[in-house]
């Protein structure tokens, strides 16, 4: 693999400051998808991803169409806190490895569900 294909979902201040402030540094890394449920947002970072890289990502207000585009190795994760489960459970059930801002979890179950969907998938979540 020569780059590794990033998607951001979630870009207020964290994700936006996850993606040019960090992301953006790595020459290994490429965005190709953003999405937050705030067109604005999604739209201000395809922009920038534009600017970045000379192509435009795939801009989605949709997370799930993110998920399953086939465009994205990686996903970081920095929604509200309560969603973090629930997207970082579908994107490993669709193959693709999360990286969660903040654990997120809102109980223990949820944490169980986590370890669960790790040992059903294989696919990678760090929080």
């Amino acid at each position: 693999m020569e780059k590794v294909r990033f998607g951001v979902i979630g870009l207020g201040g964290r994700g936006n400051g996850m993606m040019c402030g960090n992301l953006f540094r790595f020459e290994d890394v490429e965005i190709t998808a953003v999405c937050d449920e705030y067109a604005d947002r999604a739209e201000n970072a395809a922009k920038a991803v534009e600017e970045k890289y000379g192509k435009s990502p795939l801009c989605t207000t949709d997370y799930k169409e993110l998920l399953h585009s086939g465009l994205v190795d990686i996903i970081y994760v920095a929604t509200a806190w309560e969603s973090h489960i629930q997207i970082a459970i579908e994107a490993m059930r669709s193959g693709v490895a999360v990286g969660i801002e903040v654990g997120g979890s809102n109980s223990i179950d949820e944490c169980w569900d986590l370890v669960k969907t790790y040992a059903q998938t294989g696919v990678p979540c760090m929080l």
